[in-house]
């Protein structure tokens, strides 16, 4: 079945309101967010640093990312995982040549509960 959205094509899915396909997905009951503020960090080339946080209700699988409230230094990447219950890792990834330093900012965690 062809969908209703331009380029799309070969999908079925669920109908909502007005009638066009959109593609089905797994279901989640619970989504929660927390600011986390992490602290000021050096992180060298090619490596990595981390913190945990709590976000309740949560476990191991359950998706969860990281939104820096304010600008990450130059070659950081930032991600976060639920590692154990209530416990998010949130990691900083160094992709550049030279060691990073990153200032105190606030980290939106968001998990998802399947």
């Amino acid at each position: 079945m062809a969908g209703n959205e331009p380029g799309i094509t070969g999908f079925t899915g669920i109908k909502v309101g007005d009638g066009r396909d959109y593609p089905s997905a797994t279901s989640y009951y619970a989504i929660n967010s927390s600011v986390v503020t992490v602290v000021a960090t050096t992180v060298a080339n090619g490596g990595s640093a981390t913190t945990t946080a709590t976000l309740s209700g949560f476990t191991v699988g359950d998706p969860c990312f990281a939104t820096p409230g304010s600008a990450t230094s130059a070659g950081l990447s930032i991600h976060a995982t639920v590692t154990a219950g209530d416990t998010v890792t949130i990691q900083y990834q160094n992709v550049s040549t030279a060691t990073v330093v990153q200032i105190a900012l606030p980290v939106i965690v968001t998990a998802f509960k399947r």
